[in-house]
């Protein structure tokens, strides 16, 4: 099944484009389970996780306003999904799973934190955003892993 772009009727002797589905209109008819991936493609390819940072290493000097924007594109997860289709997780929690790595990495480049930053929670309150965050637009980011982008963001005290 195909779907035509066109905004109006064509006029005679012009073709209108044939446009093949994407993945996430094929995922959707195949996998009814993917309906949250389907509804953030249409409006991007990415998922926006945002991360506080509360460093607890002995060298670490935080102002306690450390955070991390991490850029996911939404294929990770659903390819993450059809690679594990035994487990039973929600779309947000892999995006989750997968962007936590990336943001320890990232702030592991600016502060020291301890062996298991997660355990001690010095990475934490990860919330969905429904958009970029504008330094993310202003700046390029300060760690990649496999297509997923993180920012360290630090805001000075008000």
């Amino acid at each position: 099944m195909y779907a035509v772009q066109a905004r109006q009727s064509p006029p005679a002797g012009i073709e209108t484009e044939v446009i093949p589905p994407d993945s996430a209109t094929i995922a959707e008819q195949n996998e009814p389970g993917i309906a949250f991936l389907n509804k953030r493609s249409e409006m991007s390819q990415f998922l926006v996780v945002h991360f506080k940072i509360a460093a607890k290493g002995s060298l670490a000097r935080p102002t306690g306003n450390e955070t991390v924007a991490v850029e996911l594109p939404v294929k990770h997860v659903a390819d993450w999904k059809l690679e594990r289709p035994h487990l039973k997780l929600s779309d947000e929690e892999i995006g989750i799973e997968l962007a936590q790595a990336v943001a320890i990495a990232a702030a592991r480049k600016f502060l020291p934190l301890t062996n298991s930053p997660l355990k001690a929670r010095e990475v934490h309150s990860p919330r969905f955003l429904p958009r970029r965050l504008p330094i993310m637009n202003e700046r390029g980011c300060d760690y990649e892993d496999n297509g997923i982008r993180a920012w360290f963001i630090t805001e000075a005290p008000a």
